[in-house]
This record gives C-alpha cells, structure tokens and sequence, in this order.
C-alpha cells in the first residue's frame, strides 16, 4: 500500500495537517466521492490539503483505494489512485498504483508526499538488483519538476545516484562499479570519488529545428559554470574557472548533433600548441554503467580538440581517423563579452560522451579545464552520457538568437 502523508509546510501560521483536520472542504469531499461513482470496491481513504495554486485555487489530492485490476496477480493490498482536485476544474488523476511486489524480492514500496502545490512519490523494488524511483510534481498549474533514481547490487559495490531538474535541464549522476582487477575496491579504498557526471539533454527533433545554425544556446542547454553551479574542474583553479560571467552550455539536437556555445571575454590563440589555445575538447568512449558487474579496460575513447578562434578540429587520443564535422561556427557580442557557438557533427552517436572547455594563455600554459564529467584523461569509464528530452515533455524556441525554454518543468 501507497503510505501517504499530509504536508508539514506552513501555510500562514498553520501547518497543512492542522488545517486540514479543521477545515473541511465539502467540493473537495464532494469530488472524491464522485471519482468513487459506479466503481465497485471503490472507497476514498483520505483528502490531503496541497494548498492553494497559481491562479488561487484551492488544491486537493484525493487518495483511493481500489479492487485490484487483474486478481490473479494482487495488489498489496490494493490498487490505488491519486486524483487532484482544483476548485475550478475537474479532477485530473494524477497516479495509478498497484505494487505486487515491484521485483522478486517482494519488498515493494510506494510513498505519497502531498504539501504546498506539490505531490511527490517515491517508488522501492527490485531483486539482486534494487532501485528506488522519485517524481515531484507541481501541481498548478500541472508539472513534472524533477526526478531522481538510486540502485545498488545487493552482492556487490555497485551503486548509482541520479538526479534531474525539469526547471533547469540539468542534473547529475553518480556511480560505481570496481575494476575486473579488483572487484572488492569501492570509490572510497581507491582513493577517488564514484564516476560522475552531468547528462547533456538530447532534443527532440520537433525542439531541435527550429534552432538554425546560428543559434546561442540559452535555457534550452545543460548549463556549465560557477552561476549555474554545475561543471567538473579537471586542471588548474576551480575558482579560475570562467570567471566575470563566463559559461559553456552544451545540448544534442539529433543522435549525432551537437551544439555548445562558450560565453567569456577574450579568446587566447597563437600558441605553439594547441593545448595552450582556448579550445573545446569532445571525448566519445564505449558506454559504461553501474550494472556492469565490474569494468574492464577494453576499449579506450577519442578525444578531439575544436579550437575556439577559427573551429578546426584536431584529432588527439585515440588517434580517431574520422573527424567532427563542424556546420556552423558562430560569434556575437554579449556585453563585454563574446560568445561563440559551434554546431557540429559527430563521427557516430555517441554511447558515453563529454565536453571540455579548456582555457589557455595563448603562449606556453593551460590555465584551466571544465568539463561535464569529472573525466580522467584516457578512462573510458569517466565519460558522461546524455539523455533524450521528447517533444511532449518540453517546449523550447529561438527568441532574439537563444533557444531557450518556454515553461519551466516538464509537461508529465
């Protein structure tokens, strides 16, 4: 059963709880009793307060429980419903629950948190394998705002630790899996933190072309840098890194496309080598994850460098034969600022990648590196992934330039 629980947040001097026991909202009651109408076994265990909307509405979640849908296969020890009830609009259903064990472990679990304008459920199961699973929801007007997902092998050291914010297209993810070599070695006897990274959002098409070859990229981008308080510092300074309001922001907008614009003042080119230019590095390696049981060596990534100055491209470990295809390098003032953007094609898509910007001095120093994973120079396993944004989840368009976002969370 779905443990549901009244909010602890105050509202104007009384806790949810208190004001829901004091306060009855006969609509609300009213409501929930009518979702029960011609539906055997159908009762309304309780109305929780969630506050009111944006518009001023009065919000509630109504829980039932119900018969289970398929008898040969129960639910524990029902099914179960969420509705939200507006006073100004109809019920819209929000979750359908029936937890037969979630896994064959048999230890599944749903918790329900009603409070302000917000309802989030938590969701445990699995076997040898356990996952947990997070959704919040705004629920006027109606939103899915984040996400998180942890697992873990119950004979092993492997884990994972994710997040993802809907408002702000970023998140990050944590995890581990030992060396084949050393099977018993978790992140803590080896001396480095689990394997992280930042997911670079995938575009839908639908969201992707209405970009041009111009486009800067704003909201509608995973974000590097101090303001957004995102990005792995993988040489130099962490507190070098772009300072006076400098940025990188990175999005795909096809399997194999990928636009990143770098905002900072000043561009540092002319030196001998390479490594001492301003320039982006992308690395594309063999997709590595958690439920590996161990990693191998195996096959090493690629790593190519973009100079920032004239967009050429220059191949360097791995020695990759094929190269990035850049469609479009674009330059436009920003303040005291410029900022350049780079659409380009990839050799492949992609099964684990990252993006570095690194910043040198022109002469003979690299000054500092950030990166969207915390990636160790020639280890597969450090580099990060994306991950797909569908159409029906987003709403992005150009304005002036940007591609940004429309509404802030996703469409659930």
């Amino acid at each position: 059963m779905a443990v549901a629980k009244r909010a602890t947040t105050t509202f104007s001097g009384f806790s949810a709880a208190l004001l829901l026991a004091s306060i009855s909202a006969a609509w609300a009651d009213d409501q929930a009793q009518g979702l029960c109408a011609d539906r055997p076994g159908c009762t309304v265990r309780e109305v929780l307060d969630a506050g009111t909307g944006a518009a001023g509405e009065s919000l509630r979640v109504a829980a039932l429980a119900l018969p289970s849908p398929d008898p040969s296969w129960p639910c524990r020890p029902h099914a179960e419903e969420y509705w939200l009830l507006a006073s100004d609009e109809a019920p819209v259903r929000l979750l359908e629950l029936c937890n037969d064990g979630y896994g064959a472990a048999g230890m599944g679990e749903d918790v329900v948190t009603v409070s302000a304008n917000r309802l989030t459920h938590t969701q445990h199961g699995g076997s040898n394998w356990r996952w947990s699973q997070s959704r919040e929801l705004q629920l006027s007007p109606l939103r899915l705002m984040a996400e998180s997902e942890q697992g873990y092998w119950t004979v092993g050291l492997n884990e994972s630790d994710a997040h993802w914010d809907w408002r702000r297209l970023s998140g990050e993810t944590r995890w581990w899996s030992p060396q084949c070599d050393t099977p018993e070695v978790g992140p803590d006897d080896a001396g480095q933190s689990s394997y992280a990274f930042h997911p670079i959002p995938m575009l839908d098409p639908e969201v992707a072309e209405t970009a041009g070859t111009d486009v800067v990229l704003g909201t509608c981008a995973l974000e590097i840098g101090p303001n957004a308080g995102t990005g792995y510092s993988i040489w130099g300074e962490p507190d070098a890194i772009f300072p006076d309001g400098g940025w990188m922001r990175v999005a795909m907008i096809a399997p194999d496309q990928l636009i990143v614009s770098v905002r900072q003042r000043g561009w540092a080119a002319g030196a001998a080598s390479w490594l001492h230019d301003d320039h982006l590095e992308l690395w594309l390696g063999p997709r590595r994850t958690y439920v590996d049981h161990c990693i191998e060596d195996g096959e090493a990534p690629r790593q190519w460098a973009i100079m920032m100055a004239d967009g050429s491209v220059i191949p360097a470990f791995g020695d990759p034969v094929e190269l990035p295809r850049i469609v479009a390098r674009t330059a436009r003032a920003d303040g005291d600022a410029e900022i350049v953007s780079f659409m380009m094609v990839l050799p492949e898509a992609p099964e684990n990648l990252s993006v570095i910007f690194s910043k040198g001095d022109g002469q003979s120093n690299q000054l500092w590196m950030v990166a969207t994973s915390a990636l160790e120079f020639g280890a597969a396993a450090t580099l990060g992934r994306t991950r797909a944004i569908g159409a029906d989840a987003i709403r992005c368009a150009v304005h002036e330039g940007w591609l940004d976002l429309v509404d802030a969370g996703a469409q659930p």
